[in-house]
């Protein structure tokens, strides 16, 4: 069973440290630079239900992920589509506007057969008001879904900084080692996505927090850490041994 997995993490300073509430959203004291999670929009859905269905279907021209509540202003966007290797939509648009930079050069991610394929865009920032992302396909291909995860900075103006990628044919693992990111910021909104080709996540190293199970079609599954320090990759653990790939981008 092919499984992908999408990770969340939001790092902060030293200054500005949050602490984590139901949610996910965060608390912040002393001031300073940092961020917090606002929401996640699945493709297909709106909220992002358990067990949901992100696959938008090969008839469908057009895909639409609805925000549970309008953005707020100063919102940043991070979105990981999914479809077959060599295929990206025709244009990614948010409803109420909104400049999507992507696919983003570097952060594609590609499983160890060539078949299934990670594309990330972003959005730096929204005006205020957005309800939905849509996915634009004049021919859709056999399958293609994405998230689209919200993030939102203070004290500060955000701002792409990182991302990159691997794929490991050999050796298999079930204990996989993630990749790392070279953070130049001192507080970053990262997002990360995995994937096996033979097994179901189980865990992640780190601290990090799932925040919706996985999926029915993608095995989608988000999850966020607060006051990470570093880029390095978490281990990713796995009930089988296969290939993986995963990426990361990275906002300051």
């Amino acid at each position: 069973m092919r499984v992908f997995v999408l990770l969340l993490a939001f790092c902060a300073s030293a200054l500005g440290q949050g602490f984590p509430f139901p949610g996910g959203h965060t608390a912040h004291g002393g001031g300073g630079v940092s961020w917090a999670f606002s929401q996640v929009a699945c493709s297909t859905n709106t909220g992002c239900p358990n067990p949901n269905t992100l696959n938008c279907g090969s008839s469908a021209t057009t895909c639409t992920a609805t925000f549970s509540s309008a953005l707020s202003a100063g919102d940043t966007l991070i979105i990981p589509e999914f479809g077959p290797a060599s295929t990206t939509p025709d244009s990614i648009t948010v409803t109420g506007g909104g400049t999507v930079v992507g696919p983003v050069s570097g952060c594609t991610t590609v499983d160890s057969g060539a078949t299934f394929q990670t594309n990330f865009y972003y959005v730096a920032s929204v005006s205020g008001g957005q309800t939905a992302v849509v996915a634009h396909y004049a021919t859709p291909p056999t399958f293609y879904g994405f998230t689209v995860i919200v993030g939102h900075k203070t004290g500060g103006t955000p701002a792409f900084d990182v991302c990159n990628n691997q794929t490991v044919v050999s050796p298999t693992c079930s204990s996989c080692a993630g990749v790392n990111l070279s953070l130049t910021g001192s507080n970053d909104f990262i997002v990360r996505v995995a994937g096996n080709d033979n097994g179901d996540l189980t865990g992640v190293s780190g601290g990090y927090t799932l925040e919706v199970p996985n999926n029915n079609d993608f095995g989608f599954t988000e999850a966020y850490l607060v006051n990470a320090t570093t880029g390095t990759g978490p281990t990713w653990t796995f009930n089988a041994s296969g290939g993986y790939d995963d990426g990361g981008l990275a906002f300051k």
